[in-house]
């Protein structure tokens, strides 16, 4: 290994340390509790050492919120929908992959909620949030493909439009979502189970509300 490649891999490495330092920090914390001078004491570098890394918190919370929807953009999407015998049991799987991801990344996903919260409400649009956007575009674009996949085959109740059913799905999914993500620090050893419940029993009502 040359002695730049060297260099770049261990800039990498030590990028990463602070990332996932920080990321403790804000998950146990809070933002407000947030600073550059602690997270250097946490990682034992200099605040000049920090500074060549990240200009300041807003660039630290960039890089994470792009990290973390990168990643799950990736476990979402790596495998194709899998064959089933109805457009229905292709999209019920989807759901309970996609809770089930969720919930894996429960930790994740509230700092990503947190991160949303405070941009909007300090700093406006960040490049994030373009990478959401991209994400919910991939998200509802296979959701409304099943969607008319189950009309075309009425599997979908004659008096709800492709349309309708798309706003119920995202208006639960968005509610659920939040309450997973919310809900990442709290110390239950029961909780996963409780959320667990919370998402079949969506599930069964998201079922009931499109058949009926």
């Amino acid at each position: 290994m040359d002695k730049t490649a060297y260099f770049e891999q261990m800039r990498d490495r030590r990028k990463n340390e602070i990332l996932a330092s920080a990321k403790e920090m804000f998950l146990e914390e809070g933002i407000a509790a947030f600073s550059m001078q602690q997270l250097a004491k946490n990682l034992d570098v200099s605040t000049v050492t920090l500074y060549k890394y990240f200009k300041n918190m807003d660039d630290i919370m960039q890089e994470l919120g792009v990290q973390i929807v990168t990643n799950l953009t990736e476990k979402l999407y790596m495998q194709p929908p899998a064959h089933a015998e109805s457009p229905t049991a292709v999209f019920l799987q989807q759901l309970r992959d996609f809770y089930g991801t969720m919930l894996k990344e429960r930790r994740d996903l509230s700092l990503l909620l947190l991160f949303q919260i405070y941009t909007q409400n300090n700093s406006g649009k960040t490049p994030v949030d373009e990478h959401i956007r991209i994400y919910q575009e991939k998200w509802a674009e296979r959701i409304n493909a099943l969607l008319s996949e189950m009309k075309s085959q009425g599997e979908l109740s004659d008096n709800l439009s492709v349309d309708d059913a798309f706003v119920f799905i995202s208006q639960t999914n968005t509610a659920l979502v939040q309450y997973i993500g919310l809900s990442a620090n709290t110390q239950d050893p029961e909780l996963e189970k409780v959320i667990q419940r919370f998402i079949e029993q969506t599930i069964r009502v998201t079922v009931l509300y499109l058949k009926s």
